[in-house]
């Protein structure tokens, strides 16, 4: 199956600047998602409206191409809220479709797993992505260098809980600027999601949940194992926790 940056070259064709100029985007910004940006919300409203482009077959290669031979469901979102955040499915496009304003204001940060997170947050494949998170655009300071993650235990309950979903950083990495903040970071092949504390021999990465959970020590002289700043988190405590 073709990627993302293919299925866009073909709706693209040989002329972007033309193409540019009919759907009234900067000429540089296609050729930004042409080498494999992920297209903003506003981007995939214009294609849907203007060129009758599915969005599901463009983000999946599932599907007919054209919008018109598509029934999805509908759904209004509403994201006006300071906090607000909605997780879709690649079948739920239209999510991003209902309104110019929100549309602009909004985009998509990947949802992948943590097998992907230890490897290269950074280097995703269309296959790693699991689903997206629509986020207002203000939360953001470079929006393709965030990813999503759901967290595995409950190692910082009840301030993040197993089950919730993080946005990590990627570029507040620097563990020397980054002390007393939560982090996600690397260990034995999986992410853990801790506070980090330095000592002059160790990267001291701590709970909050200390009854249950220990802290982790990594030797500074090892390769830095901060993936990056968790900036946010969402989720719902389960009752009675």
């Amino acid at each position: 199956m073709s990627d993302v940056k293919t299925r866009l070259r073909e709706i693209v064709g040989p002329n972007v600047s033309k193409f540019a100029g009919m759907v009234g985007e900067h000429r540089q910004t296609i050729d930004n998602y042409l080498v494999g940006r992920m297209p903003r919300a506003a981007f995939l409203k214009k294609l849907a409206e203007k060129k009758d482009i599915n969005i599901n077959w463009l983000l999946t290669g599932k599907g007919p191409k054209e919008l018109s031979a598509t029934a999805v469901r509908e759904a209004k979102v509403r994201y006006g809220a300071e906090a607000a955040i909605n997780i879709i499915t690649k079948d739920e496009y239209k999510k991003l479709l209902r309104d110019q304003r929100s549309a602009e204001a909004l985009i998509l940060m990947p949802l992948i797993s943590e097998a992907v997170a230890v490897d290269d947050p950074l280097g995703i494949k269309e296959k790693d992505i699991e689903s997206f998170v629509i986020i207002s655009q203000k939360w953001v300071k470079q929006e393709h260098t965030y990813r999503c993650l759901r967290v595995r235990g409950n190692s910082m309950h009840p301030i993040i809980s197993d089950g919730f979903i993080i946005a990590i950083d990627l570029t507040e990495n620097d563990p020397l600027r980054l002390e007393s903040q939560v982090v996600a970071a690397r260990y034995q092949d999986s992410v853990i999601i801790k506070y980090l504390l330095l000592t002059e021999r160790d990267y001291i990465l701590t709970p909050h949940n200390m009854t249950e959970y220990k802290p982790i020590a990594i030797p500074r002289t090892a390769p830095n194992p901060i993936i990056g700043k968790v900036a946010w988190w969402w989720g719902k405590q389960k009752e009675g926790t």
